[in-house]
């Protein structure tokens, strides 16, 4: 692997509609969404960039679990 790439284990991330903020993990390879289940139907920009959602860094828990992909 080529060093100035990101690895494999880097997460998919992306912006929700006009919010170029807030930085969301992505989930699903064909259709990707926010895993924390922010902005349904709306674009999806895919970004290289940190992931910054608070609810897509909390690690799932049996008390809070993901949103379905």
């Amino acid at each position: 692997m080529h060093p100035h790439l990101a690895p494999e284990t880097t997460p998919r991330a992306g912006t929700v509609g006009e919010d170029d903020t807030s930085v969301h993990e992505l989930t699903d390879t064909e259709t990707p969404r926010p895993r924390c289940g922010a902005g349904d139907g709306e674009r999806i920009t895919e970004w290289l960039r940190a992931v910054n959602c608070p609810d897509c860094l909390t690690p799932p828990s049996p008390f809070r679990p993901s949103p379905p992909n």
